[in-house]
């Protein structure tokens, strides 16, 4: 089954490890806190990373986010920190070392002013 939002293919969670970015969740359309219904219509399949970067934003503002964003999918919360931090996008030789290294380089990076 695809992710609404990114199209990739997610897994069913008894088959994942945990927090696998793309374990299958189901999304609220319109969040709950914002006064969407748990019902059928308002519930669609997201993975793991869609959902919990879509958090409780309404859809006209998720889709205001994916335009804005259009790589948006791609980062890790690592590089998407650090892009906030820089206010600009990561290099590609940055980005890649981080994707590979993951926490341990995002805290050098961090650690050393996130030059680029």
């Amino acid at each position: 089954m695809q992710c609404t939002y990114c199209k990739r293919e997610t897994r069913p969670a008894r088959l994942v490890r945990l927090n696998d970015p793309l374990t299958r969740t189901d999304d609220h359309v319109v969040p709950l806190g914002r006064g969407g219904l748990d019902t059928k219509e308002n519930r669609v399949p997201a993975c793991l990373r869609c959902n919990s970067i879509k958090g409780d934003m309404m859809p006209d503002e998720w889709a205001a986010y994916m335009a804005a964003n259009p790589m948006w999918w791609t980062l890790t919360r690592y590089q998407r920190h650090l892009q906030s931090i820089s206010k600009k996008p990561l290099p590609m030789a940055h980005s890649a070392y981080i994707l590979k290294h993951g926490k341990k380089a995002y805290r050098e990076w961090v650690a050393v002013g996130c030059p680029t």
